[in-house]
């Protein structure tokens, strides 16, 4: 009986330490796609300023002197693009899709395909427009407010008439 007992807890133990990815990218099975309808609302974020203005004052700042907003601006700094933009998308909820309504952000990790026939082939935020049809994979925390916002893993424009 323990040999039985042993080689099942194997047969558990292995059969639950998968590589494969959750979302199915490498077991073969679709995405789960948590919101699928029409870009409603698309706000893309403005390329972050590639240069770094030098400070060409000989002056020390005197930091008692009052402070304007026509002064010109301090930061010196490329800004973080942590967050590439954002769409609102509104479809229909249904068996194969979780959401009616959804603010998504786009990040630097998301990856964003056009569907060419049976092939996906990638594309950027640019490439996205008011009025396209998407299917949406998100990743990370989703906050349950109405719309719900979250963090799109995966974006797809599929092709005509799907």
């Amino acid at each position: 009986m323990k040999p039985f007992i042993l080689i099942l807890s194997l047969l558990v133990l292995v059969t639950g330490c998968g590589t494969g990815d959750l979302n199915g990218t490498e077991t073969g099975q679709p995405d789960v796609i948590d919101i699928r309808g029409t870009i409603t609302e698309l706000s893309i974020a403005d390329p972050p300023d590639t240069q770094v203005e030098e400070d060409t004052s000989d002056q020390e700042a005197n930091p008692d002197d009052p402070v304007s907003s026509d002064d010109p601006d301090t930061d010196k700094v490329k800004p973080d693009r942590e967050i590439l933009g954002s769409m609102l998308v509104e479809g229909e909820a249904a068996d194969n899709n979780m959401y009616d309504k959804a603010m998504v952000r786009v990040t630097p990790q998301t990856r964003l395909f056009a569907k060419k026939g049976d092939e996906l082939v990638p594309i950027s935020i640019e490439d996205l427009t008011v009025g396209d049809l998407v299917e949406v994979t998100f990743t990370g925390p989703v906050a349950e407010s109405y719309p719900v916002q979250a963090t799109a893993g995966k974006i797809i424009l599929p092709g005509e008439g799907e």
